[in-house]
C-alpha cells in the first residue's frame, strides 16, 4: 500500500525496476491512494507505476471526492483535494480530512476474500474472463497480473488456484 508512488523514470519513460518485479504480496492487498493534481509525478506517470504493479487495469481507478467506501471495491483511489497545510497536492493524501480518513480506514482495513485474488478482470466474481486472462499470461515471468501465487511466473499452480475458486464473487 502507497500514497502517490513517485518512482518513475522520466529517462527510461517508465515505472522503476522493483514495481515491476512480482513480489510475495497478493495483488489483492495492494492498494495506491493517488492526487490527480500531483506537481510531482503526473498522473499519467502514476498510471504506469500502477501498471508496474499490476494494479492497473486490473483494478480500476475510483475517484474518492465523491463516492463512498468501500469505493466499489477498487484498489486505485485518487483524489483532487487541495494540499492544505499538506503544501502539495503530491501531500494531499495524507493531509486530515474526511476524506482521507475514510479512505484510509477503508485500505487498512479491507479483508480482500481469497476468491477476489483470482477476479483478474475485476468484475467482483471469477469466471470465463479470469481463466481466459490467466491462460493469455500463462508462462509469463515478470511483472503478471494472473501469478496468483506470487511465485513471479504464471504456471499450472495459479491455473489450478484459479479453478479452485471458480464461481467465488467477491465482497
Amino acid at each position: 500500500m502507497f500514497s502517490s508512488p513517485n518512482d518513475y523514470s522520466n529517462y527510461y519513460s517508465n515505472s522503476a525496476n522493483w514495481l515491476r518485479t512480482s513480489g510475495i504480496t497478493a495483488m489483492n492487498k495492494h492498494f495506491a491512494y493517488l492526487s490527480l493534481l500531483d506537481e510531482i509525478v503526473p498522473f499519467n506517470n502514476q498510471l504506469t507505476n500502477l501498471q508496474g504493479l499490476g494494479l492497473y487495469p486490473l483494478y480500476d481507478t475510483t475517484f474518492v471526492d465523491i463516492s463512498s467506501s468501500p469505493y466499489s471495491n477498487s484498489h486505485c483511489l485518487y483524489t483532487t483535494q487541495t494540499p492544505g497545510l499538506a503544501i502539495l497536492y503530491h501531500n494531499s493524501t495524507m493531509k486530515l480530512s474526511s476524506i482521507n480518513n475514510s479512505v484510509w480506514t477503508y485500505m487498512l482495513t479491507s479483508d480482500p476474500s481469497e476468491g477476489c485474488s483470482a477476479d483478474l478482470d475485476g468484475d467482483l466474481i471469477v469466471g470465463v474472463g479470469d481463466v481466459l486472462t490467466l491462460l493469455g499470461e500463462f508462462g509469463c515471468s515478470s511483472g503478471c497480473t494472473a501469478d496468483l501465487d506470487a511465485d513471479g511466473n504464471v504456471t499450472i499452480s495459479d491455473v489450478l488456484n484459479l479453478l479452485g475458486l471458480f464461481g467465488e464473487s467477491c465482497p
